[in-house]
């Protein structure tokens, strides 16, 4: 700690010493940093050189599930296009596209993975009952155990992830 003028403290870490930090490598030596002055590259590098946490099984298994599930959908879309109308067909191309994004995002631990699921989770709640409906979707979608499975497989989703999200990072 070093007075300024005015009397007020300002903090430094490790102030100016010219000795390197390893001895055997002389171009590494400390710099003065106050935490005022620390640069953007500074600040990442102090939070990019932590080390790599595990990932549980349990995460590792679910982003694989919404991996090989996104990347077969849009590898069979092309099959079953017509059976839809066109809204329908685009917005399921992009939510399964999305999901397999998400499958990425937590294999990386990554919180935005979580939260892009959660609100793809949402819209399509929404987009199933808002959108104009077709006879199938309102056979599939009017009985309890369709519903009941749509609300359980996010539920999983949770148990799975949230206990864990402060592990993750953005």
């Amino acid at each position: 700690m070093q007075r300024s003028g005015g009397g007020a403290v300002s903090r430094e870490i490790n102030v100016n010493s010219r000795r390197p930090l390893i001895p055997d490598v002389p171009l590494l030596v400390e710099r003065k940093l106050t935490h005022r002055t620390m640069t953007q590259a500074d600040r990442e590098t102090v939070t990019l050189d932590d080390p790599p946490r595990s990932r549980p099984v349990s995460i590792t298994v679910l982003a694989w599930f919404l991996i090989v599930g996104g990347a077969l959908f849009l590898l069979m879309k092309p099959i079953t296009w017509s059976e839809f109308t066109l809204e329908r067909n685009l917005w399921n191309t992009f939510s399964k596209a999305a999901s397999l994004v998400c499958g990425i995002g937590l294999l990386g631990m990554r919180r935005w993975a979580v939260v892009l699921y959660f609100g793809l989770f949402a819209l399509n709640c929404v987009l199933i009952y808002t959108w104009p409906p077709n006879e199938m979707v309102l056979v599939q979608y009017s009985r309890p155990g369709p519903i009941a499975v749509m609300m359980i497989v996010p539920a999983i989703v949770a148990a799975i992830t949230l206990p864990r999200w402060k592990a993750m990072r953005w």
